[in-house]
């Protein structure tokens, strides 16, 4: 991994551990609907299946923060009322996917993007990296990370 990522991943430690002392965990042990934030999995049903077959679907419910683990490789969409800890839950997804990025160059580097501002993507990416230390020449250098796999976005 470059020395360039190893910075901005130090820059996101920094940053995100020293704010995540103020929060609290979302997830609490034994209760599935802690703040109402839970991951909620169900297979694809094929069309044509008839009803019973769809009433056989395995449903996974996992507590928040390892249901995003599990699946940030793909796309996962978490939804929750205001307050319920959706943000939270997706800075400290950052900091555990940044500290298995440390410690695993193979895997892709994690970047948070807040999408609450009306700009392009590729903007926002390029600002947010910029903001921990790692300049990029242009929106292409972006785009090529996320097309190779090399970034893995994160949004709220």
């Amino acid at each position: 991994m470059s020395s360039q990522f190893q910075r901005y991943l130090k820059s996101i430690l920094k940053d995100y551990e020293s704010r995540s002392r103020f929060y609290t965990q979302t997830d609490a042990e034994g209760r599935e609907t802690c703040l109402g934030l839970m991951v909620q999995t169900a297979e694809e049903t094929k069309s044509g299946e008839s009803d019973r077959e769809k009433e056989r679907e395995q449903i996974e419910r996992l507590p928040v923060l390892e249901g995003l683990q599990k699946y940030a490789s793909k796309h996962v969409l978490l939804v929750g009322r205001p307050g319920s800890g959706k943000s939270t839950a997706l800075e400290q997804l950052l900091l555990e996917l940044v500290r298995k990025a440390q410690a695993d160059e193979a895997l892709p580097i994690p970047v948070l993007v807040q999408l609450k501002a009306d700009r392009p993507i590729l903007a926002l990416i390029r600002e947010t990296l910029r903001r921990h230390r790692l300049l990029l020449k242009d929106n292409d250098c972006v785009d090529e990370l996320l097309f190779e796999g090399k970034l893995l976005l994160l949004s709220n």
